[in-house]
């Protein structure tokens, strides 16, 4: 089946969505483009959105060049220094894993995940993708001494506070070894408090496809009562809202949608009710919401990434799940869902890897030359994590390792410019570091590369335990 054709069959949006459109009107637009906007806001909000709004407000050209912001809500004084960003977040693809547990994230044992999507945005290309992770996935979770355990992914948040680690960067580390993707950041949210925001917004309105009926539901699973949604237009409050996106009858593909139809009526409902414009409304949730969220993001970040997302429309969102990729299995004596390499990396190439570094399929060589030991394989590892394919990458020590200063990106073929830029990105170098001719040539010769990376005494320590 042609790559193509793969797309058509299992992208299908869940809304049926013409593949092509007529221009739309720039109300319509701009619709697109703040849905985005509001799907990064209202998911870091509650942990700094305040905070954020007067830092952008008052950093000017030197952090973000030509996006000057003002905002005539905020106070004028007491604004506290901020520090350099991290990074540039509008330089490169951004890899966020949300997770939603029906638990306070900041209460003393872990739950089990609730919810698992990983959320990509691309700068260069103006695309955003949104990946649901099915709950039951067997995986092998990092057990800390460098092996493995296998079990379900949403048990690695509980098993890691059994060891006395960090939850979310357990699952972190479990979606990386397993999905082979790289992920920035995470945010744990905790979904009964979301349910209190859908009160907070007056409901949100959902067409729902199927009948859900619960015998004896209830938020606590003790003590329920019968609940049944029809198919149909429905205006939900909070509790519905949570009852129709937590229904495990079916599947956990439909459980997902449901989940992601939810997620995306709130940021609708947000705009329309104008609660996004309040900066009244926006304190208050903020203040009510602070201790419902955990996250590794600084806060400098959040406002970046708003910039970044309120350039990309709606019809560049693309929704995913694993759940296409899956097959029924049994552990331990109960179900669980094992991927499907192949319809996996399918998915996960639409969703996360660009398109131009797989179409101009560079072979790319890391040398080390910086006489620290394992940078060469750890850096391979972030290659292929950022979307080159893994079979194009080889990596070893340099011949004369240990005596290189500076880090080069040597072009060797031509056509492969755009492979050999995001490199240079990544480690955040400059264009003058990258060399179509010079003396370096000299020194590293390659019969198969199209690009030779020469990690030299400069270059950052990615990772420990790799093996050149």
């Amino acid at each position: 089946m042609s790559r193509e054709r793969w797309a058509e069959r299992y992208y299908t949006p869940w809304q049926e969505v013409p593949r092509r459109r007529l221009p739309e009107p720039r109300q319509h637009r701009q619709r697109g483009a703040r849905t985005m906007l509001a799907m990064v806001v209202l998911a870091f909000f509650v942990m700094s959105l305040y905070t954020s709004l007067i830092v952008v407000s008052r950093v000017d050209q030197g952090f973000f060049p030509g996006n000057e912001i003002s905002f005539g809500f905020l106070p004028g004084g007491g604004v506290p220094a901020v520090q350099e960003p991290e990074d540039d977040p509008i330089k490169r693809r951004i890899n966020l894993l949300v997770m939603g547990v029906d638990q306070r994230p900041h209460d003393e044992v872990d739950a089990r995940t609730d919810t698992i999507i990983v959320v990509t945005i691309d700068p260069a290309t103006k695309t955003a993708g949104v990946l649901g992770v099915p709950r039951d996935l067997y995986v092998q979770i990092p057990d800390g001494n460098g092996g493995f355990t296998s079990g379900k992914i949403n048990s690695a948040n509980a098993i890691a506070a059994s060891r006395g680690y960090d939850g979310p960067e357990l699952v972190m580390e479990t979606i990386e070894h397993n999905l082979g993707l790289h992920l920035d950041d995470y945010l744990v949210v905790d979904f009964l408090a979301f349910q209190d925001f859908v009160d907070a917004i007056g409901g949100v309105d959902v067409q729902v496809d199927q009948r859900v009926a619960y015998s004896n539901y209830s938020i606590d699973d003790i003590a329920g009562e019968p609940l049944t949604i029809e198919p149909g237009f429905q205006h939900m409050d909070g509790y519905t809202a949570l009852a129709y996106s937590r229904y495990r009858d079916d599947s956990d593909f439909a459980r997902i949608k449901r989940q992601q139809q939810i997620i995306f009526a709130a940021i609708d409902k947000a705009f329309s009710s104008g609660i996004m414009t309040d900066p009244a409304q926006i304190i208050d949730l903020y203040d009510a919401w602070q201790d419902t969220v955990d996250t590794n993001v600084g806060s400098v970040r959040m406002p970046g990434l708003a910039l970044l997302a309120r350039e990309i429309p709606e019809e560049r969102i693309t929704r995913a799940s694993l759940g296409d990729a899956v097959t029924d299995g049994e552990a331990g004596g109960e179900y669980v869902a094992r991927l499907v390499p192949d319809r996996a990396q399918e998915i996960i190439d639409l969703l996360f890897n660009d398109p131009r570094l797989i179409n101009e399929a560079a072979q790319v060589e890391v040398l080390n030359a910086s006489g620290i030991s394992g940078l060469a394989c750890a850096f391979r590892d972030t290659l292929v994590g950022r979307g080159v394919p893994e079979g194009n990458v080889t990596h070893g020590n340099a011949p004369e390792s240990g005596s290189f200063p500076n880090t080069v990106v040597l072009v060797k073929t031509a056509g492969k410019e755009f492979t050999a830029q995001s490199i240079a990105d990544w480690l955040d170098l400059n264009r003058d570091r990258i060399r179509h001719s010079g003396d370096e040539f000299q020194h590293f010769v390659s019969d198969t590369a199209d690009i030779i990376v020469v990690l030299g005494e400069d270059v950052p320590e990615f990772a420990e335990g790799c093996a050149s």
